[in-house]
């Protein structure tokens, strides 16, 4: 991220949520899970690298499987990761790793490289390329869809969106073999779309926008992230979800080998498989993308058909509580008039007015 990238009180709500906020929360279980780091697993075996770490939360989280480092571009991030958090930072740029060459076994970059700070992606992927030893392994997080785009965008200065295919081309192009690709919120991608598409109707200005990551009330927040949870247990038998509001991404550093001369018709069936997963992978993308597409439509329609409903339902109720009190006060009117409370061209037709009231309501 860039000097310019996020606002200081962006950085400390950053510092304040990220071991609170479901996305946060879920976002490190699903690092975790990964890169099958697990309470069982030996400690302090790996050199690891948080590349762009922001205040710390990740680091953090790293810090029991190995010696751990995080970089940021952010004056405010580094200080706060390591006063905050006694994390080991250093300030620097993706795109120039202070770094010698084969350093990392696991290097780490969560909505980094899609940051306006990393003009030019390919470059901070060489660079982590370049840090990892031989079958060092990558994990990104990126934004996907550029239809998710909105305020969210522009306070943390979000400039590019991914879809799993071109997340995975991107990857494959610096030298990476990807294991595993996948979008992840699937459950609450509609949600997500809704609200960032409202957040577009009103002018948008990066030192007045705000981001996602103030956290809800704790019951809200514990209810989205059990949703989460779910799906990350669904993730473990399904290779990938159709869609999300993000993608994971996990490779492995190609390690260096010697090429071997093959016969040409081995070449030849290498280059009809390409082509034809090619294909494939085209094809599934646009499946994911229709099953976004309905599911997005489908969840609005959801929400826009119960709204008047519940309005509808919520007047009806507030008339016939009022038609019942107004059945008791006609009922007492007699009793009442005998001690000359009304006079006879004053007292209206309450029944009447009752049934004209819920006709009107029901049409």
């Amino acid at each position: 991220m860039s000097e310019a990238t996020w606002r200081a009180d962006e950085h400390e709500a950053m510092y304040q949520s990220e071991t609170v906020l479901w996305w946060y929360v879920a976002l490190r279980e699903y690092v975790l899970d990964w890169l099958n780091l697990t309470e069982t697993m030996p400690r302090a075996v790996l050199t690891i690298l948080d590349a762009g770490c922001g205040t710390g939360g990740m680091l953090e989280r790293l810090k029991p499987y190995g010696t751990t480092v995080g970089i940021d571009l952010a004056s405010d991030a580094v200080r706060i990761a390591r006063a905050g958090r006694g994390c080991l930072v250093m300030q620097g740029s993706l795109v120039a790793l202070p770094f010698a060459d084969e350093t990392f076994d696991v290097a780490v970059s969560l909505d980094v490289i899609s940051d306006a700070g990393v003009a030019i992606e390919a470059a901070a992927l060489e660079e982590l390329y370049r840090a990892l030893r031989p079958g060092g392994r990558l994990l990104l997080n990126l934004p996907a869809f550029t239809s998710l785009a909105g305020e969210h965008d522009v306070a943390v200065r979000t400039a590019r969106r991914y879809t799993t295919t071109e997340a995975r081309a991107l990857v494959e192009a610096h030298g990476f073999s990807v294991e595993r690709c996948s979008y992840w919120n699937m459950a609450l991608a509609p949600a997500v779309w809704l609200v960032r598409r409202l957040s577009r109707r009103k002018p948008l200005d990066a030192e007045t926008a705000h981001s996602d990551i103030t956290p809800p009330s704790a019951p809200v927040n514990r209810a989205l992230l059990g949703v989460v949870r779910l799906e990350r247990r669904l993730l473990h038998r399904v290779r990938r979800l159709p869609f999300g509001s993000s993608v994971l991404v996990l490779a492995r550093k190609r390690p260096m080998r010697a090429l071997q001369p093959r016969p040409e018709q081995a070449l030849a069936a290498d280059g009809q498989r390409e082509n034809a997963n090619t294909e494939d992978t085209e094809g599934i993308e646009n499946t994911e993308r229709f099953f976004f597409f309905l599911f997005s439509v489908s969840s609005v329609f959801s929400v826009l058909s119960v709204i008047p409903c519940l309005g509808r339902c919520n007047a009806l109720a507030f008339v016939e509580h009022e038609d019942d009190a107004a059945a008791d006060r006609a009922d007492a009117e007699p009793a009442a008039d005998r001690h000359g409370f009304f006079q006879e061209d004053e007292r209206p037709d309450r029944r009447e007015d009752v049934a004209h009231r819920q006709q009107r309501v029901r049409d």
